[in-house]
């Protein structure tokens, strides 16, 4: 799936080290994340993870995307 469809539902650790879980919305499966996991269609790599937000870089042809997923916070 692209690294749009992805959601956040949960980010744990401190500043040292942390991960991430992500939903996948179009087949409702649970992934966990660390800095350096790929991730997407594109060959996205995960380069950070901070506290309420994954910053992911995509390959767009000979460019960086920077992608940044936030954490969908309970209504």
């Amino acid at each position: 799936a692209g690294v749009e469809n992805f959601n956040v539902v949960g980010i744990m650790g401190d500043e040292t080290r942390r991960m991430a879980i992500v939903e996948d919305t179009t087949d409702k499966r649970f992934y966990p994340l660390l800095v350096g996991t790929r991730i997407g269609l594109h060959n996205g790599k995960v380069t950070d993870i901070l506290a309420d937000r994954v910053i992911v870089d995509e390959l767009d042809g000979k460019k960086t995307r920077r992608v940044v997923l936030k954490l969908r916070q309970n209504q």
